[in-house]
This record gives structure tokens, sequence and C-alpha cells, in this order.
């Protein structure tokens, strides 16, 4: 096995995993809205790269990279965006309820995917830290930095009601990267002046890595059922159906972790083993998320916005046949739920009618107490169907 190449991490890994997240942000918030937002993270990364290399001068990106203006990579500046919306995504569908419990998952998350990339890519002359630091060369403080860049963004992002003016939507992603930035500068500033960096060891570093796991998986590791989706920017994407977020997440941790165990390190692939398992698992339970919930909400409020498709679907139990305008409006309506339920395919199949009637029944049970289960005497307020 051998390592990617530079120029597939440039011109293949990084526009994938970004056209991912693009792909589903355009069906979460609109193609305008997805294309704000993504452009907004790009110029952060950047813009966070290039001041980061200009005031610490701790790191810099050889001249492997095909397309980097000012130094940085713009491959980099759209993995940063990438992620960002990634992981606010995996905050939301775990049911984190408040804006600071959703950006610091999706810090952990993407501190849990960095702690993989950073020793894979100084390896592979992606880029390189001067001088190298304690922990498999990388220094203790890119970590920290790595926090306060994705915390800082998802706070602010989190704390504003989703906000339908791209003018608005610009000026305070613009405001939101200038505060931001200054965050990361303060404690860049104050992590150097009180020397942290030098009393950090490899044990340090060993320390860190294994509590940004352990944090990821005990914020992330049981989903908190949401009453409601926030109105906000992760609260739109987790709750728009769909993988990609997920398969963005997967992607990038799967690329280089084949990295690591090419390269051939023992500590390298100890790191990629525990990297995959969080980042994989966090990426798991949320898509299986994805893929119940969420369309299993969506379909329940399909059938509330349909009264007349719950009457028809009750009268079978209520003694009353379907007529062949009644199989008609089922069939219809039980298409356009199936866009989004496969479940409800088996419907559709020849005799799938006789399944609906079964289902009707079920449902009626679950719901209602019917006459002849109620105790002599005993009233409900409940209306039959």
């Amino acid at each position: 096995m051998t390592a990617l190449p530079v120029w597939a991490h440039e011109l293949m890994l990084a526009p994938v995993v970004l056209a991912l997240v693009v792909v589903h942000a355009c069906r979460a918030l609109g193609a305008a809205r997805a294309l704000l937002e993504a452009t907004a993270l790009v110029l952060y990364g950047y813009a966070l790269e290039w001041i980061a290399i200009g005031v610490f001068r701790a790191h810099e990106y050889g001249d492997v990279w095909r397309l980097a203006p000012g130094g940085v990579p713009v491959a980099v500046a759209a993995v940063w965006s990438a992620v960002i919306l990634a992981t606010l995504t995996l905050a939301a569908r775990r049911g984190l309820a408040t804006a600071g419990r959703r950006a610091a998952a999706a810090a952990l998350v993407a501190l849990s995917l960095d702690l993989l990339m950073e020793p894979v890519a100084v390896r592979l002359g992606l880029w390189r830290w001067t001088p190298p630091g304690a922990w498999l060369g990388i220094p203790v403080g890119n970590f920290v930095g790595w926090a306060v860049i994705v915390a800082a963004w998802g706070l602010g992002a989190e704390r504003q009601a989703f906000e339908a003016s791209l003018v608005r939507v610009a000026a305070r992603r613009a405001g939101l990267a200038v505060a931001s930035i200054a965050a990361l500068l303060l404690v860049g500033s104050a992590w150097r002046t009180a020397g942290l960096e030098r009393a950090a060891g490899p044990a340090t570093g060993w320390m860190v890595a294994g509590g940004v796991w352990l944090l990821a998986l005990v914020l992330t590791v049981r989903r908190r059922p949401a009453r409601a989706w926030p109105d906000t920017l992760a609260g739109r994407l987790g709750g728009t159906p769909g993988l990609a977020p997920e398969v963005a997440m997967l992607v990038l941790v799967l690329a280089f972790a084949m990295d690591a165990v090419a390269i051939g390190e023992g500590a390298l692939r100890v790191v990629a083993a525990m990297a995959a398992g969080v980042v994989g698992f966090v990426s798991v339970a949320s898509g299986r998320f994805a893929l119940s919930d969420v369309w299993r909400a969506r379909a329940l409020r399909r059938f509330a916005g349909a009264p007349g498709v719950v009457r028809v679907l009750m009268k079978p139990p209520n003694g009353e046949p379907w007529t062949d305008v009644d199989r008609g409006l089922l069939r219809r309506e039980l298409r356009a739920l199936a866009r989004w339920t496969p479940g409800f395919v088996l419907f559709l199949l020849p005799g799938g009618l006789v399944l609906l009637i079964v289902y009707a029944h079920l449902l009626d049970r679950r719901r209602l107490k019917r006459p002849a289960d109620r105790a002599p005497g005993e009233t409900t307020e409940t209306p039959r169907r």
C-alpha cells in the first residue's frame, strides 16, 4: 500500500469532501445560502492560515501545492470549510440542545480527525512545523488552535437565529471571522508567553489526544432526543435528510488512516485506529439517525398535514371499505412518502394495500381504545375517526 500523493489530496480529496457538504447544505439552506456559508468558511480558513503563518511563523506549506496564493493552499481552506459544516451537522444530529454544546462537540470531532491528519501530513510533505513539536512532530499548541478555530465559529454561528437575508448573513459571518481569528491570536500568544509548548512533551501530547477522543465520545455517544430542531445553521443542516456530511468525514478519516498504514510507523497506526474509531462511530451514529428519525419525523409531518389521508386510512378499522378514489389518494401520498422513507415502498407493491390495512389497524389500536376494549361504563373523549 502506498500513501496518496500530494496532487490527490489537493485535486481529489479536498474537492470531493467540500462538494459533499455543499450539496447537502444546498438541500438544507437553499443554493444561494449554502454557497454563501461555504464560501465564508473557505475565506475564513484561508485568512486564519495566512495570518497564523505571518504572526506565529510556526508552520509553512511547501511548493508541492499547485494552487497556493500567498503561501496558503486553497485545498486546505476547502477542507476547513467542509470539516466545520460537517461537524456542526453531526453535533446537531446527536441532539445537543445548546449552542455551546454543539460548538464543543463539533470542535472535539474535528480535533479527533486532526490528531491523525497532522502527523500524516507532515510525513507526506503537505506542510511542516518549524521547529517540529514534541508529539509525533506536531506542537501541542496546534490542537489548542484547532479547538479555538472550530469552537469559536460554531458558537458564533449557533448563537444567531437563522437569517434569510444574504446581506445580513455575509456581514455577520465577516464579523464572526474577525472575532474568531482574534481569539486564535489571543490564545496563541498566551500559549507562547506562558511557555506551555516548551513544557509539553510526548506524554502531554498523548494525554491531550486521549482526552480529546474520550470527550468526543462522551459528548456524542448518547443521542438526546430533540423536541424541535433549533432554527440555526446546524439545526437546518441536521434536520435535513442525507448522509453527505457523514460520508465527507468518513472519506477524510479513512484517506488519512490509509496513509498512516502506508507510512508504517507503529505510533501512527495507533493514532489512525483511534481517530478512525472515534470519527467513524460519531459519523455512523449520526448517519443512522439521519436515515431513521429524520425521515420518520418528516413522514409524520406529512400525514399530519393531510387529514384526508388519516380519515381514509382509518376507514377499515371503522368498518368502512375503501373506494377506488380512496385507493388512488393513498397511492399518491405513499409515493410521496417513499421518496424519503423507503419502507413505504412496500405498500406500493402488488397487494401492498392489504399490508396498509394491517398497518392502519395497528396504528388505530395504539392511539385509540376501541369500544370493545373498554370496560363497562368507561368513556373516552377521543372521537372515532
